[in-house]
Formats: C-alpha cells, structure tokens, sequence
C-alpha cells in the first residue's frame, strides 16, 4: 500500500485552519483559553513550516487536548486530530 506522506500535513493544514476561524468566531473562550489555543496553533504551524516537528510539540499537543476537553469538546476533537496526524509524518 502507498502512503501518501503529504496528507496528513494536507489535513493538519485544514484543521488549522478551521481552528483558527473557531477561535475568532467563539465568544465562548475566555482570554486564558484564547491565547492558549493560539499558541498552540502557532506551535503547529511554525514546526510545520520549518519542516521540523519536534518529538515534544505532539505532548505539548495532548496537553491542549485534555486542557480543551471539558470546556470546548470540539477543540480537543480537533487537536487530537492533529496529534494523530503529526505521528505519521
């Protein structure tokens, strides 16, 4: 079987995405979860554009997802998503 190594970036790019349009849309973040949803989001995308995950960014990546988990279900959803994701690249 081929793998297509692009596609998980392809579908962490896209979750970004969308994630970063959640964040400016939800009233429902308060300025603690705000910025550290933006963090990690920037986290994501600067080792995704330097080419570089580093082996600690997918920890840092869980932690958000149990951060997010009671108060925004969806978000961690999403970021563990992307923990996946980063595993297969």
């Amino acid at each position: 079987m081929h793998y297509d190594a692009g596609m998980p970036r392809k579908q962490i790019h896209e979750t970004l995405d969308t994630l970063h349009q959640q964040l400016r849309d939800a009233k429902d973040f308060d300025e603690a979860d705000r910025q550290h949803l933006s963090e990690i989001l920037q986290e994501i995308a600067d080792a995704l554009r330097a080419d570089e995950v580093q082996a600690d960014l997918g920890d840092r990546v869980k932690q958000s997802v149990a951060a997010f988990e009671t108060r925004h279900p969806t978000i961690a959803t999403a970021l563990h998503g992307i923990v996946e994701s980063l595993a297969k690249i």
